[in-house]
């Protein structure tokens, strides 16, 4: 679409968004692609997989990334779909709630 320009915050912040991403899968490459991780049974590089690519990364350095947009003031937090409490507790307890361990 020619002429259509995102402000220079907005594209500052689209383009931390997209670093995340790539961050993100280059760790899942490096730790669970290039090895064939999930094709074989170990499971200490499936707990490092887990916490290094989709903990500490996907959610962690993401959320930081949210949290600076909203500190700087460039977002609101209800513009990025967070609100406060309410309904969201009271669902995500009854998933909890609801789950059932077959032995």
């Amino acid at each position: 679409m020619r002429g259509v320009r995102l402000p220079q915050v907005a594209g500052a912040v689209l383009w931390r968004a997209i670093g995340v991403y790539v961050i993100w899968v280059g760790a899942t490459y490096l730790l669970e692609g290039r090895v064939n991780l999930l094709q074989r049974f170990d499971p200490v590089g499936r707990a490092a997989y887990a916490v290094v690519a989709n903990i500490l990364i996907g959610i962690g350095l993401s959320g930081w990334l949210v949290h600076r947009v909203v500190e700087s003031g460039t977002a609101e937090a209800d513009q990025l779909g967070f609100r406060r409490g309410g309904r969201a507790y009271f669902r995500s307890g009854a998933a909890v709630g609801s789950h059932r361990c077959d032995p």
